[in-house]
C-alpha cells in the first residue's frame, strides 16, 4: 500500500512539474510587418534586437533580468512525510538548474498547521503559484479555491 501511495505522489508531482514547464514555454509568434524579421516580435521596435525582449531598455546588457519566483507549497498532503522531502527537493533543483529566469521555491509545512499557514496566506495576499500533493482533508478545506487542470 505505502508503495502505490509513494508512487501515487512522485507521478503527482511529476504532472505538476510538467504543468509548471508547459507554462513556461511557447510558440515563436511572426514578427508583425512593421518589425524587421530580425527581431523577436516580443521585442519593441525600438529596442535593439541584441537586448533581450524582456530586458528594460534602460538596463545594461551585462545586468541579468530578474528571474520569476515560483512558490511550491507543501503541507497539505503527504509531501511533508520525512521520505518524501528530499525527492521534492531533488525536483526543485532540476528545475532551477535548467531555467536561469525562473526560481522555484518549495515550502514545506508541517501537516497540523498547514491548512491554517495557508488559509492565512491567501488572505494576505500572498498565496502560493502551486499547492501540493494535496489529501482529501487538505482539498475539503478550501472548497472552490482550486483551479480544475484535468477539465
Amino acid at each position: 500500500m505505502l508503495k502505490n501511495k509513494k508512487f501515487s505522489l512522485i507521478l503527482a508531482l511529476l504532472l505538476t512539474m510538467s504543468l509548471i514547464l508547459a507554462g513556461c514555454g511557447g510558440a515563436e509568434q511572426p514578427a508583425p510587418a512593421d518589425q524587421p524579421a530580425d527581431q523577436p516580435a516580443d521585442q519593441p521596435a525600438d529596442q535593439p534586437a541584441d537586448q533581450p525582449a524582456d530586458q528594460p531598455a534602460d538596463q545594461p546588457a551585462d545586468q541579468p533580468a530578474e528571474k520569476v519566483e515560483i512558490r511550491w507549497y507543501v503541507g497539505l498532503g503527504t509531501g511533508g512525510d520525512a521520505e518524501m522531502v528530499a525527492p521534492q527537493e531533488a525536483v526543485v533543483q532540476k528545475f532551477n538548474d535548467t531555467h536561469d529566469n525562473i526560481e522555484l521555491k518549495i515550502e514545506i509545512v508541517d501537516n497540523a498547521s498547514a491548512s491554517d499557514v495557508l488559509k492565512t496566506q491567501i488572505a494576505g495576499g500572498n498565496a502560493p503559484d502551486i499547492v501540493g500533493p494535496v489529501g482529501i482533508a487538505g482539498r475539503e478545506n478550501f472548497p472552490g479555491a482550486w483551479l480544475d487542470l484535468i477539465h
